[in-house]
């Protein structure tokens, strides 16, 4: 069975990701691949190297970025966007 390995944007919470953890989840953040204050594009980018799912809050921004990727064949782990 395949894991997946999540990348939690700044906007999530800290006490979620250890949360997961604590279910055995691999939820890394932004926070501890000091990754704050990077552009959308470079989270995703970071997320795609490191074969992350993104997780984010922010749907506006996340969903047009996923559509542009798609439009140029690029590839991207996965995203899952949420209501906070």
């Amino acid at each position: 069975m395949a894991r997946i390995s999540l990348y939690l944007d700044e906007h999530i919470q800290l006490s979620l990701a250890e949360a997961l953890g604590t279910r055995g989840i691999d939820a890394l953040t932004t926070q501890n691949a000091d990754n704050v204050g990077l552009d959308d594009v470079d989270q995703l980018i970071f997320a795609t190297q490191h074969r992350r799912v993104l997780f984010s809050y922010n749907k506006r921004h996340f969903a047009v970025i996923h559509h542009e990727w798609m439009a140029t064949s690029k590839y991207h782990a996965g995203i899952i966007l949420s209501d906070q």
